[in-house]
């Protein structure tokens, strides 16, 4: 007779078997779906026999966010990869519960691996973001009515496929209510990066660039047009901040907390764009614009507070 797990072994073996044409890229499409099937079937203490091959699958398309693992694949393969486990489930991404990391010399600081990603601004708007007030001052829900803004510019027509991408195309005012929003789901005090925080994580003191001295290039970010759009966050580990954080430099440029000048309303962005050439890539690089406008180029990542021994 099939038993409930004889079952489940033959939906794991039928799904790995789509990977026949031995490509990372549908070997990681196949790592996300099962990722998925697997982490609601925890709860029946379910786990595919080692003969099926699901860890040593799941483990050899994890390896391409690491630095040693990427340095085994170019940077296509590992884009088209990432990709695919994007659009399958991304293991990496906690809609609620973000990666966070320490501030290197700045105590009580956290700041995010990653930018934040498509998936999870998803869950911000799938929650009535845009519609509950509580999450928007009087002056930002105004603007965002006036504006008519309901999500992100370009949002189902080449944001919404790509959920492991960094979120673009949203304002100063959006990605701040989106902070608040977390902090009352979460109970925890996201808001915002500022920029002395932001440029402290960026900064490597060995270099001008988060890696160090060495000169930008496709393996280090994603920059100056040569993929020609956002890449999914942390595909180069090569490029990592001293703190570990990723895509500080190219990707998407993200907004900072802080006004531009004192007296202005411009606001603070950071980190270069992916069609940006590399002198604007440097950590030092601040820029400012009006918190209304958005870009093709623009995103954020989060900060939190975090008591000093918690």
């Amino acid at each position: 007779a099939w038993t409930g797990r004889r079952r489940l072994n033959l939906l794991v073996e039928l799904v790995l078997g789509t990977t026949a044409d031995g490509s990372l890229t549908s070997l990681a499409r196949a790592v996300g779906v099962l990722g998925r099937i697997l982490r609601i079937l925890t709860v029946f203490d379910y786990q595919p026999p080692a003969r099926l091959g699901w860890e040593k699958a799941r483990d050899r398309v994890m390896d391409i966010f690491t630095l040693d693992g990427a340095s085994r694949v170019p940077v296509e393969q590992r884009i088209a990869a990432a990709e695919a486990l994007g659009q399958a489930g991304d293991p990496r991404i906690d809609l609620l519960a973000p990666e966070m990391l320490p501030v290197p010399g700045m105590e009580g600081v956290l700041l995010g691996r990653y930018p934040v990603t498509v998936a999870e601004y998803n869950c911000f708007i799938e929650n009535n973001g845009y519609r509950d007030r509580q999450y928007w001052e009087e002056e930002w829900w105004n603007i965002k009515e006036n504006e008519g803004w309901t999500e992100p510019m370009r949002w189902y027509y080449g944001q919404i496929e790509y959920q492991n991408r960094p979120v673009i195309g949203v304002s100063w005012y959006e990605v701040a209510a989106y902070c608040n929003w977390l902090a009352m789901r979460t109970n925890l005090s996201y808001r915002l990066p500022e920029k002395n925080e932001w440029g402290k994580a960026a900064t490597n003191p060995k270099g001008e660039y988060p890696w160090g001295n060495a000169e930008p290039n496709p393996e280090l970010l994603n920059f100056d047009g040569n993929v020609g759009a956002p890449t999914p966050v942390g595909i180069y580990p090569a490029g990592a901040a001293p703190g570990g954080h990723l895509d500080m430099s190219g990707n998407v440029w993200e907004w900072n907390m802080d006004l531009y000048k004192k007296g202005g309303s411009s606001r603070v962005f950071s980190g270069g764009g992916w069609d940006f050439d590399a002198c604007f890539c440097r950590s030092a690089v601040r820029c400012g614009y009006q918190p209304v406008r958005r870009f093709s180029n623009l995103g954020f990542r989060l900060s939190r507070s975090v008591s000093l021994g918690s």
